[in-house]
């Protein structure tokens, strides 16, 4: 399982889709929530839901 997400990083699609919805948004989470404590700002919950869309559509497309 990742331990961390980088959105300047492509995680591997395999480990990415093996993971439940609420692993990826949790993992999302914790790096914006990181994030905010060096940005102060933090990101709606569209945009914390975009990455996650965005990289199990390519780790679907991957797949096939």
């Amino acid at each position: 399982m990742m331990e961390c997400y980088d959105p300047l990083e492509s995680p591997p699609p395999e480990e990415w889709l093996d993971m439940d919805e609420a692993e990826r948004l949790s993992l999302v989470e914790d790096y914006h929530r990181r994030a905010l404590h060096r940005a102060r700002s933090f990101p709606s919950p569209c945009r914390r839901l975009a990455p996650i869309l965005l990289i199990s559509s390519f780790a679907i497309a991957w797949r096939v």
